[in-house]
């Protein structure tokens, strides 16, 4: 479990890497301060699914890792913001 103050005030941060600690849920704004995020690893997890506004904040992600997850769907429109996504 991820708080969804932990990021709060990491304006700057570019990458962040947070595979392989067991998370199983990220609450939706736990991204929201992080606009200038471009690469997130959340591979290797327990994550079982991601609301829907969890990426809207995070308008420069280029890349997601999402890879060995537990995750059965997506919302249709997860990525919808996402533009730079690779």
């Amino acid at each position: 479990y991820i708080d969804e103050n932990t990021f709060n005030g990491c304006k700057n941060l570019k990458r962040l890497n947070i595979g392989a600690n067991k998370i199983t849920n990220i609450p939706n704004d736990t991204f929201k301060q992080c606009t200038q995020l471009s690469y997130l690893i959340l591979s290797e997890n327990k994550i079982q699914n991601l609301g829907n506004d969890i990426f809207n904040k995070c308008i420069n992600l280029k890349l997601i890792d999402l890879s060995g997850n537990q995750i059965e769907t997506l919302k249709n429109d997860i990525f919808n913001n996402l533009t730079q996504l690779e």
